[in-house]
C-alpha cells in the first residue's frame, strides 16, 4: 500500500473510533423540534433592483414545490393574493430542499437575483433555490426566499424618465407658418409649472405634422401616427403614416416606419390643399375620428406595434424588427402583419368608433364608444366598451367591460356671468353644433359640444384608467371659423373630456367606478364623493354621483382631460395630458400634464406642468389650440430591463445530471462569458467580454455589475455593441442603456484551464468529469458539459455551455449550471472498427461504472424516519441488454411503506425481500425504483439499544453486481414524547468527522482527494 494510502486509512479509523466514543458519552439533550417553515413573497420587480418595494405587489397562483433529494415532493402550495406562501418542512427538519417555482404565466419573467443576505433571509433567489431549515440549536431558523418576476415592458429606470407628447399647430403642417413649429416634444416625469426650459423638441410639424398614437420602442425609438384634426394638417406621407423618431446624441433621425394607408387603407385626405383654407376646413369636421390612425401601442417584448385603423376599424399587428446598429434600428417585417377587425357591439342609433390600443400582459385591450351618430340618437344611446384581444387568437366575444355615458357630468365652464354650463356627453355629430359657455362679449366666443371619444387606457397594479377625449375639441380650434359660410366670427372650443376607473371585482370581472369609489375602493370614496357628477348609482343631484379623479379639473372647468395617458408602474399614480395644469385662475389657455394617485384619486402634486400658452387676447403667436384638444397621447419613454444570465456549478453526486438537494456546491470556480462578432455559425462565440468567480453556494451571475467590475480591474473600457448598446450614438454608456449582456446577441459560457489549473490537485475541479447536460427542461438540469464526457476536466477538455443567443430586454435566463463528478456518467458510445455489441467489442471509456447504482436520501437517522432508497439500473452497452432481475433484501430494521418503479416490470414484496424484473433496457435507458421504508422503533427490528449502529441495504442484479449503501442510526427515544434525543451528528461539531467517516464508507476515491 502507497504510504499516503496508509496514512489515509489509519486516520480515518480514528476518525471513526473518535467519533463513536463521543457519542456514546454524550449527554441526553432532549430538543422537540418546533414547526419548520419556509416563507417568502412572489411580487412584480418593477424597477429589477432585486429588492421587494413597497409600491411592487405581490403575484398570486403561482406553485411553490419543495423536492427532498430523491427529487420527491415533500411540500407544496400556491401562492395567495398579495404573493405570500408558506412550506411547511416540519416532518423533515435539518434536511436541504430544492425549492421551485413553478405556474409562472408567460408574460413574466425571472427578475433578477441578489446575493444571499444576512439573518437567516435567502435574500431574492431565481426559479429555483435550495434551502435547509437548519434545527441545530433546537429552534428551526425559517428562511424567507422570496423571487422577483418582472415584465419587460413595465420597467422603467429609478429617478426621472422623460414623457413625450403630442403638440398641435394650426395650418398646413408642410408649408404653413408653422410648419417649423414643435408638434412632438418630451419633458422630465418630475416637471412643474410653467417652465418651456424643460421642454426639449422631438420633432417639428413638417416632418410628422399631426399624430395622436404614440408608442416607444425601448432602443430609442419614438412612433408616432397621423391622427385626423380639424384645422392642422397631416405630415408629409398622409393618413396612415407612422413616423420613427430616433433620437441621438447628434440629432434626431425621422422618417417613416410604415405606412397604413398602402395596407388597410386609412382614407383620403380631407384638409384643403393649401394655407387659405385651413380657417374653416369644411371638410375635416365630421372625419374626426372616422378615418387615419388611432391609438398605438407596443407590446411588452418590443416585438410587435398595435395600430388601431379608424377608417375599417380593424385593429393590425406589425411585427419588429430591431437592429441596433442600423439607423433607424427598428423596421417593420411586412411579411407578418395580422388584421384582426374589432367587433362591435350592439349600438343603438349609431356606429362602434374604436380608437384606444393598451397591451398589458399578454392581451391586446382596445377601446371605443357607441356613438349615437344615426338619425334619432340621444344621450342615453351613448355607451362606453372595452374589448380583449388575445394575440393570435383574436378578440373575445363580448366586452370586458361596458358602461352608459349618459352619467351627469361637471361644468364645461363656470364663470360670473353666465354660472355653470353643463357638460353632458352628446351624439357624435356631422354638422356645426354650438353651445355657449363663455360670456358673450369676451375677445372669441367659447363654445362646447362635447361628444365622447375614447382614446386610451391603461392598467395598472390595481384597476384600469379610461381615458375619454371630448371629439369637439379637434373639430374646433382656438378663433377659427364655423362650418357655415355666411358666418365670418372667430369660435374658441373648449374641450370637456373626462378621466374613468374600472376595476375587477371578486370574481375577476371588470366593474366601473360607482359614486367615487370601484368596487368599494378607497372605502367611503374619493374626495369626489356625493358631487353631484360622475358615475354612480344616484339617486342625485347631489347625492350618489360622484368622480374617482375628482381634481382633473381647472377654477373655471370641472372637465380637462385630454385623453391621453401613461403609467410608470410602481408609482401609484396616472399621467394624463389636459388644458390648464396649473390650478391658478390667471393661468388658463394652457395644456400640459397632471399626476393623479390611482388609490384616491387626488391629484399627487399641486400643480401639473404646462407646456404651452396659448394666451388671452388676439390670434396666438404660436399657433396651438388653448383649450380645443392641443395635446394628444403620452408616452414614458422608460429604458430597456437589464439582462442577466447564471446559475450554479455544483458536484452532480448521482450523476444525473440534475441539482438534487444535498449535492455539493462549487465555489471559487471562474467563469468567462464570450460573445460572437463574426456572425460565423460554423465558430464559437469569439470575443471575451466578462469573467465572474462562484460565490460560496457555487452561483455566478453574468450582469452588468459583473461585467463592469471585470473591465474596471482589467482596464478595459467599454465598446459599443459589445459591452453595451449605444442606443443615443455617442459612444459612451449610459444609463438606461443596455450594459453587460445584450440582448439577441449570441453568447457562450466557459470554464477555462487558464482559469481554473485543472491538471492542479488542489483545484476545485481536479479530476472531476461533466455530468450529461439539458436532461430536463428547466432550470435545475446542467447545461454545461464538455467536448469529450468520457475524459476528466483538463485544459484539453474545458467545460463549455451550449451556444445560446439571448432573448431581447429583460429576458433574464438563470439556466446556465454546470454539474461534475468524480466518475464519468459513461453514456453509450459508438462500436470501434469491427463492429460492436453482439459483433464487436465497444470502447470502454474511463473508469467503469456500474449498471445498478443504490443511493439513499439520508445519511444520518432516527429511529421513526423515513428513509427513501433509489435503486436505478442504466445500460451502458450499444445494444439492447438483458438485466433480469434486482433483488433486494432489506433489513429488519427497515418496514416497507411503497414501492415506485419507472421502467421495468411490476415490482414485487415478500416479507423484507423486494424483487423487480428489470428485463431488457434499450443503450443508453436508465429505469429506476424508489423503496420508502421507515426505521424501526421497538423490537427485534430496532437499532441496537445504548447506542449508534449502521442500517445496511444491498440491491443485486441477477448477473450477481451488486450495489450498497450505509446510513448511521441513533436508536434512543424519549420515554414520554415518543421525540427522538438530540442526535450529536446533528451538531456542527460532529458534521466534519462524520463528513469523513461516510466518505471512506461511500467515496473512497474523494477521501484520498480531501488529503493529499
Amino acid at each position: 500500500m502507497p504510504k499516503r494510502n496508509y496514512f489515509l486509512l489509519r486516520f480515518a479509523v480514528a476518525c471513526v473510533l473518535i467519533l463513536i466514543l463521543i457519542i456514546t458519552i454524550s449527554p441526553n439533550q432532549q430538543s422537540v423540534f418546533a414547526a419548520c417553515l419556509i416563507q417568502g413573497t412572489v411580487f412584480r420587480d418593477y424597477d429589477a433592483d432585486g429588492v421587494f418595494d413597497a409600491a411592487e405587489p405581490g403575484v398570486p397562483n403561482i406553485t411553490v414545490n419543495a423536492y427532498d433529494a430523491t427529487n420527491v415532493l415533500v411540500a407544496t402550495t400556491v401562492t395567495g393574493p398579495l404573493g405570500t406562501y408558506t412550506l411547511d418542512l416540519s416532518a423533515i427538519p435539518d434536511q436541504e430542499v430544492r425549492v421551485e417555482f413553478d405556474n409562472i404565466p408567460t408574460y413574466l419573467r425571472p427578475g433578477p437575483s441578489t446575493p444571499l443576505a444576512t439573518g437567516g433571509n435567502v435574500g431574492l433567489r431565481t426559479t429555483v433555490t435550495f434551502v435547509t431549515c437548519d434545527t441545530g440549536a433546537g429552534v428551526p431558523v425559517a428562511p424567507n426566499v422570496n423571487l422577483g418576476l418582472a415584465n419587460p415592458g413595465q420597467f422603467c429606470q429609478t429617478g426621472s424618465p422623460n414623457l413625450t407628447t403630442n403638440c398641435y399647430v394650426f395650418g398646413d403642417n408642410l408649408a404653413g407658418p408653422n410648419s417649423a413649429s414643435d408638434v412632438l416634444v418630451s419633458f422630465p416625469y418630475t416637471a412643474t409649472g410653467l417652465n418651456p426650459a424643460l421642454e426639449t423638441p422631438e420633432a417639428i410639424a413638417s416632418q410628422i405634422g399631426s399624430t395622436f398614437g404614440l408608442a416607444y420602442h425601448r432602443g430609442g425609438v419614438i412612433l408616432a401616427a397621423a391622427f385626423m384634426k380639424r384645422h392642422s394638417g397631416f405630415g408629409p406621407n398622409g393618413t396612415g403614416a407612422i413616423y420613427s423618431i430616433y433620437r441621438t446624441a447628434g440629432g434626431n433621425q425621422i422618417g417613416l416606419f410604415i405606412d397604413m394607408n398602402t395596407i388597410g387603407g386609412t382614407g383620403a385626405d380631407p384638409h384643403p390643399p393649401t394655407q387659405a383654407g385651413y380657417d374653416r376646413d369644411l371638410n375635416s369636421f365630421d372625419a374626426v375620428g372616422k378615418m387615419s390612425l388611432g391609438d398605438i401601442d407596443i407590446s411588452d417584448d418590443n416585438r410587435f406595434l398595435y395600430v388601431m385603423n379608424l377608417l375599417n376599424r380593424t385593429l393590425y399587428e406589425i411585427p419588429i424588427v430591431y437592429n441596433p446598429t442600423a439607423t433607424p434600428p427598428i423596421s417593420p417585417s411586412l411579411g407578418g402583419i395580422r388584421a384582426y377587425p374589432v367587433p362591435s357591439p350592439a349600438c343603438t342609433n349609431g356606429q362602434f368608433r374604436p380608437f384606444a390600443t393598451h397591451y398589458y400582459d399578454g392581451i391586446v385591450y382596445v377601446g371605443g364608444v357607441c356613438s349615437a351618430e344615426g338619425p334619432g340618437g340621444t344621450p342615453a344611446n351613448l355607451t362606453g366598451h372595452i374589448l380583449r384581444m388575445t394575440p393570435g387568437v383574436g378578440f373575445a366575444g363580448a366586452p370586458i367591460l361596458s358602461f352608459p355615458l349618459n352619467y351627469p357630468r361637471g361644468c364645461a365652464y363656470r364663470g360670473p356671468v353666465v354660472g355653470c354650463t353643463l357638460a353632458p356627453w352628446n351624439p357624435w355629430t356631422a354638422t356645426w353644433q354650438a353651445i355657449p359657455s363663455h360670456n358673450p362679449g369676451f375677445f372669441a366666443l367659447e363654445y362646447i359640444y362635447p361628444q365622447p371619444i375614447i382614446t386610451d387606457l391603461v392598467i395598472d397594479e390595481t384597476g384600469m384608467t379610461i381615458g375619454i377625449r371630448d371629439r369637439y375639441g379637434d373639430q374646433t380650434g382656438y378663433r377659427q371659423n364655423n362650418t357655415i359660410l355666411a358666418d365670418n366670427a372667430l369660435y374658441t372650443g373648449d374641450t370637456a373630456g373626462d378621466t374613468l376607473r374600472a376595476c375587477q371585482d371578486a370574481a375577476g370581472n371588470w366593474v366601473l367606478e360607482s359614486n367615487a369609489s370601484c368596487d368599494g375602493q378607497p372605502a367611503g370614496g374619493t374626495g369626489g364623493v356625493d358631487t353631484g357628477h360622475g358615475p354612480g348609482p344616484g339617486p342625485g343631484p347631489a347625492i350618489g354621483f360622484g368622480e374617482f379623479y375628482f381634481q382633473e379639473s381647472f377654477p373655471y372647468h370641472d372637465e380637462t382631460s385630454l385623453g391621453g395617458l401613461t403609467y410608470v408602474y410602481g408609482r401609484g399614480e396616472v399621467v394624463e395630458t389636459v388644458y390648464d395644469p396649473i390650478n391658478n385662475a390667471a393661468q388658463d389657455f394652457q395644456a400640459g400634464a397632471l399626476w393623479m394617485s390611482t388609490t384616491n384619486g387626488a391629484r399627487t402634486r399641486p400643480d401639473g406642468y404646462s407646456l404651452f400658452d396659448t394666451g388671452d387676447g388676439g390670434p396666438p403667436l404660436n399657433g396651438t389650440f388653448g383649450k380645443g384638444g392641443g395635446l394628444g397621447d403620452l408616452e414614458a419613454m422608460c429604458g430597456p430591463a437589464p439582462l442577466e444570465i447564471g446559475n450554479r456549478v455544483w458536484e452532480d453526486l448521482d450523476r444525473n445530471g440534475q441539482q438534487d438537494p444535498e449535492e455539493v456546491d462549487f465555489g471559487g470556480v471562474t467563469l468567462s462569458l464570450y460573445i460572437d462578432t463574426d456572425g460565423n455559425p460554423a465558430t464559437p462565440p469569439d470575443t471575451l467580454v466578462g469573467r465572474t468567480t462562484t460565490n460560496a453556494e457555487g452561483e455566478y451571475i453574468f450582469n452588468a455589475n459583473t461585467i463592469q467590475a471585470y473591465l474596471t480591474a482589467n482596464g478595459i473600457a467599454p465598446v459599443p455593441n459589445l459591452h453595451f448598446i449605444d442606443i443615443d450614438r455617442d459612444g459612451l454608456p449610459n444609463v438606461p442603456e443596455p450594459f453587460g449582456v445584450l440582448p439577441e446577441r449570441t453568447y457562450q459560457i466557459r470554464i477555462e484551464g487558464g482559469q481554473n489549473n485543472f491538471d492542479a490537485a488542489g483545484d476545485v475541479l481536479f479530476d472531476y468529469y461533466a455530468t450529461p447536460r439539458n436532461t430536463v427542461v428547466t432550470d435545475i438540469d446542467s447545461n454545461g458539459g464538455v467536448p469529450n464526457f468520457n475524459a476528466v476536466v483538463d485544459p484539453t477538455n474545458e467545460p463549455i455551455s451550449e451556444v445560446f443567443t439571448m432573448g431581447t430586454f429583460g429576458e433574464n435566463d438563470h439556466t446556465f449550471d454546470f454539474g461534475f463528478a468524480l466518475l464519468p456518467s459513461a453514456p453509450p458510445v459508438p462500436p470501434g472498427p469491427g463492429g460492436g455489441g453482439a459483433g464487436g467489442t465497444a470502447p470502454t471509456p474511463g473508469p467503469q461504472v456500474s449498471p445498478i447504482q443504490k443511493t439513499v436520501n439520508k445519511s444520518f437517522v432516527v429511529v421513526g424516519d423515513t428513509l427513501i432508497w433509489t435503486i436505478t439500473v442504466t445500460n451502458f452497452d450499444v445494444v439492447p441488454t438483458d438485466f433480469g432481475t434486482v433483488s433486494d433484501t432489506l433489513p429488519a430494521q427497515l418496514a416497507v411503506v411503497s414501492l415506485n418503479h419507472s421502467g421495468g416490470g411490476q415490482p414485487t414484496q415478500n416479507g423484507q425481500t423486494v424483487n423487480w424484473p428489470v428485463g431488457i433496457i434499450a443503450p443508453g435507458q436508465t429505469v429506476t425504483l424508489t423503496i420508502v421504508t421507515r426505521l424501526g422503533t421497538g423490537g427485534s427490528g430496532a437499532c441496537r439499544p445504548g447506542g449508534p449502529t449502521f442500517v445496511t441495504n444491498e440491491a443485486c442484479l441477477t448477473s450477481g453486481l451488486c450495489s450498497e449503501i450505509s446510513v448511521f442510526c441513533e436508536p434512543s427515544q424519549l420515554p414520554a414524547t415518543g421525540e427522538v434525543r438530540h442526535a450529536p451528528w446533528r451538531t456542527p461539531a460532529f458534521a466534519a468527522v462524520l463528513a469523513v467517516m461516510i466518505g471512506l464508507f461511500t467515496q473512497h476515491k474523494r477521501l484520498i482527494r480531501l488529503f493529499r
